[in-house]
């Protein structure tokens, strides 16, 4: 399965994308903090945007920090890189239980 890249743009004062950070392969271990980051924000709302750019830090490598991703960054599209790592371990999923279906189930008499 060839996935497209998730894709981060960085802009400069006057709107302008100025770099793009893009990631295919979406680390595992990233799966468990990306639910529970998903969790904490529908619980706190936007009280947890640090969390959301620390995991995006996290996510393309550390090759950027908290403050460059608070300042050059569009929250939505922030937002999308979580929602997208999210959709893909959804769809994988999915396709997982539709290739080994559950087989009947033993009854005890």
């Amino acid at each position: 399965m060839d996935a497209a890249p998730i894709e981060l743009n960085f802009y400069n004062d006057d709107d302008e994308v100025i770099d793009t950070k893009r990631r295919t392969r979406i680390p595992s271990y990233l799966l468990d903090m990306a639910i529970n980051l998903q969790k904490q924000m529908s619980e706190d709302g936007q009280d947890n945007a640090d969390g959301l750019f620390d995991f995006i830090v996290e996510f393309y490598g550390n090759k950027f920090t908290r403050e460059e991703v608070k300042k050059q960054t569009d929250l939505i599209e922030c937002i999308a890189v979580l929602r997208s790592i999210l959709a893909r371990a959804n769809n994988l999923t999915l396709e997982f239980a539709r290739a080994n279906p559950p087989g009947p189930s033993p009854k005890k008499k």
